[in-house]
């Protein structure tokens, strides 16, 4: 980690809410760390997965040195056997970043679960209840007909759906669009954002991104995401959904069983994350309005927090509620 130096008083934005994202491996969660350890605020994670405790290899959560410089928000919140809504994360953190903002301290919500971030920032709107015994239905159908078929019955009953589920591979998304699609309860209108940008993102060029992504799915393997699934497995028999089918606990699962071996669940890691990160570009081009910082390979953490510290300061918090 570079070394951080305190900003003077008139080049550090306004103590608000203010909002980092990317894609997979983009480099944001070094960024917002070097920035809330800069100016002293607090990191809300925006990642459905990090708040699953003991899942920590295939999450990139923060180190447990880097939690001693700042406090972190969102993370570690729920055992990896309970389900876990974007309502019931928005309750989660929303009472503590409050807190802070009372306190005169700024947060950056830093992440790349675009649902997660679009709840924080313009709240959650009511919608249509799910029947449990639909819920159950299409649970079963997933769990016998896997995720594809899932989903093209999804594009069946309604292809308006493509666009307003942003992670095909979820099955608590994938299953509340089914139980809304077979009631002819069409996405939520006003997908599409205009107007001045509200967050800050980062991106590279797709070789760069390319590269990225496989080095930190060979990072995950050779850190231990093989022995953390085993440990997972052992303690908890009987994962949620979401956590189950997470990028690379999945693959690792696959390699557990016998099913692949190591070098080919690196390489389906490396497949899925790449889907994922496709899906994340989507989300963020559709549902969120980002000023883009583009970044390039010899460009350092410590830097680009600076082109961002900029822009933070140009455009304002992300919540202006």
């Amino acid at each position: 980690m570079p070394e951080i130096q305190t900003p003077a008083a008139d080049s550090a934005p306004a103590p608000g809410v203010y909002a980092l994202v990317g894609e997979t491996a983009s480099g944001k969660s070094e960024v917002a760390h070097i920035l809330a350890r800069r100016l002293g605020w607090v990191v809300c994670s925006a990642d459905s997965m990090a708040v699953y405790r003991f899942m920590d290899r295939g999450t990139a959560k923060p180190t447990p040195e880097m939690r001693e410089e700042v406090r972190y928000l969102g993370v570690d919140v729920v055992a990896p056997d309970r389900p876990f809504s974007v309502g019931q994360y928005v309750g989660t953190v929303a009472p503590a970043i409050g807190d802070a903002l009372k306190s005169g301290i700024g947060v950056i919500i830093a992440g790349g679960s675009g649902l997660y971030v679009k709840a924080l920032t313009e709240g959650l709107a009511p919608g249509p209840s799910s029947p449990p015994e639909r819920v159950a239905f299409w649970s079963s159908f997933w769990d016998s007909q896997g995720a594809g078929a899932a989903w093209r019955r999804l594009l069946e009953l309604d292809p308006a759906w493509r666009g307003a589920v942003s992670d095909p591979s979820n099955p608590r998304r994938v299953i509340r669009a089914l139980v809304l699609a077979e009631q002819g309860i069409a996405p939520p209108a006003g997908w599409k954002r205009g107007g001045e940008p509200e967050l800050v993102g980062l991106r590279y060029d797709a070789a760069e991104r390319e590269r990225r992504i496989a080095r930190r799915a060979q990072n995950m393997y050779d850190e231990g995401l093989v022995s953390e699934t085993r440990s997972l497995k052992v303690a908890f028999p009987a994962l949620s959904a979401t956590a189950r089918h997470a990028i690379g606990y999945a693959e690792a699962a696959e390699c557990l069983a016998g099913r692949c071996s190591m070098a080919d669940a690196v390489e389906r890691t490396v497949r899925r994350s790449r889907q994922f990160a496709k899906r994340q570009r989507t989300w963020f081009r559709i549902q969120l309005r980002v000023s883009w910082v583009d970044c390039v390979p010899e460009e350092t953490a410590g830097s680009i927090s600076e082109r961002v510290l900029r822009e933070f300061q140009r455009i304002g918090p992300a919540m202006r509620r």
